[in-house]
């Protein structure tokens, strides 16, 4: 079970990274796609949030619900990302 939120941890760390690294060269290069990747990347951090820290017991059906929209943001934020970056007219 430990192994399990140690994974979770590493998981949130390096997208958290990942996140940042998009945000700096957000800073750098002011583009649109950019902000909505660092935006999808962040979301993505947040998904695994819920496992590294409260998952002691029992997943309940709250925390399932709210991993899953985290998820299914943090997928469409990079499918927004792509359509931007290759300038096509993004689906809304």
């Amino acid at each position: 079970m430990i192994y399990q939120n140690f994974i979770a941890l590493a998981l949130l760390a390096a997208t958290s990274l990942v996140a940042g690294f998009f945000a700096y060269i957000y800073g750098i290069k002011r583009q649109t796609y950019l902000l909505v990747w660092t935006i999808g990347w962040g979301l993505y951090a947040l998904h695994f949030l819920s496992p590294a820290i409260w998952h002691a017991g029992p997943v309940s059906s709250l925390e399932t619900y709210f991993n899953r929209w985290i998820y299914s943001l943090a997928l469409l934020s990079f499918f927004l990302g792509a359509q931007i970056y290759a300038n096509r007219k993004p689906w809304i």
